[in-house]
């Protein structure tokens, strides 16, 4: 059996470039394990057919219309950020160009960051003013809203085109084709090793070189979610704290990938991972709006002087501009407390030190 590297990584140059990309690091090239190739190609490929799901729905369900759903943009964007992770984890196994194609899924992912932010803004903001709000603060916050639905109408149409340019190109059916094509051509091998009885070298029927990948890309994010877990202990260390809901997810989603192998023992983990990054989310949320408000606030002092000569009216929808950022600012200190309240939770627990104690003592 191959021998387990430590958890962290060597080279403290790398791992900090490693950090600091866009692209998670990929941990091992696996082009020539057959039983390695055969699984990437059969995670990749049905997280694949799960995005190509989700864009019909994408593309016809435009924002303001009487059948749009905001969960469309919602599946669509965590369909492509599963996708990205097994790419980069175990894309290079398969013979399409993988590079290229993450770039084209990156795009995708990324142009529906704003769409989705905005539409869990608005959906919020319409909940707040069906409530109890002071008649002076609805002309702010109704300003607020007429505002958002605006920005996210402007962004529709450039989901849709990307959405379309992407279908056109076939940039999805071909490489699922091209998935198929190596999975039907691993299958043959494998039925032609079976047929001449080779041995398995591992028990529960799991090769070695697929073990030690999946053991190697878990540490390798485990430790990389552990080194920013310190800036949760800081309250204002916003970006930080974004920085560690990626890395989170991240985690979430690796040990999603291999969870065929390890079974039940890894779904506690994978619960652990997604309450943090729900937690985390929550967060980032109340940030968003923070930054959005200040802008906005900005921008409508600018046009009322322009429309009116004078910034007096803006006195008008200031009022309740201030009281939604007092809300979210209310909710970001009970958001912080409630997700450092659980970090501690599964710190006393010993949650993480379990799980890199389960990597190191568990074989196949």
């Amino acid at each position: 059996m191959k021998e387990k590297q430590p958890l962290m990584p060597q080279d403290p140059q790398a791992r900090d470039g490693a950090w600091e990309s866009n692209e998670e690091p990929s941990v091992l090239d696996v082009g020539a394990e057959e039983d390695v190739r055969a699984y990437a190609v059969e995670k990749i490929l049905k997280r694949l057919e799960d995005l190509m799901k989700e864009l019909p729905g994408l593309r016809l369900a435009d924002f303001g219309g009487a059948d749009y759903d905001p969960e469309y943009v919602h599946r669509t964007r965590v369909a492509s950020r599963r996708l990205r992770s097994a790419l980069t984890l175990v894309g290079d196994c398969a013979e399409a160009d993988t590079k290229a194609f993450r770039k084209k899924i990156r795009a995708l992912t990324c142009e529906l960051g704003l769409a989705r932010d905005l539409d869990v803004q608005i959906l919020w903001l319409e909940s707040f003013l069906a409530g109890d709000v002071a008649k002076r603060n609805r002309p702010g916050g109704e300003r607020v809203l007429l505002r958002l639905r605006q920005k996210r109408l402007a962004e529709q149409p450039r989901i849709r085109a990307l959405v379309e340019r992407t279908e056109q190109q076939g940039t999805l059916a071909d490489f699922a084709r091209d998935l198929r094509a190596e999975q039907l051509r691993l299958r043959v091998r494998n039925r032609e090793r079976a047929a001449s009885k080779a041995p398995k070298s591992r028990s529960k029927d799991v090769p070695e070189a697929l073990g030690v990948l999946a053991y190697e890309t878990i540490a390798l994010k485990l430790e990389l979610f552990l080194s920013k877990t310190s800036f949760l202990e800081e309250e204002r260390m916003t970006a930080e704290h974004h920085a560690l809901r990626i890395e989170t997810k991240r985690l979430r989603y690796t040990l999603e990938l291999f969870a065929d192998l390890y079974g039940d023992d890894v779904r506690p983990f994978i619960a652990e991972a997604k309450a943090l990054q729900g937690a985390l989310g929550e967060l980032h949320d109340a940030d968003v709006w923070g930054e959005a408000l200040l802008c906005l606030a900005v921008k409508e002092r600018k046009k009322t002087i322009r429309y009116y000569g004078s910034a007096r009216p803006f006195a008008r929808i200031l009022p309740g501009i201030e009281c939604v950022a007092a809300d979210r600012r209310r909710f970001r200190a009970e958001q912080y407390v409630a997700t450092l309240t659980l970090w501690h939770d599964q710190c006393a627990r010993e949650v993480w030190k379990r799980l890199r104690d389960y990597l190191e003592e568990s074989s196949f």
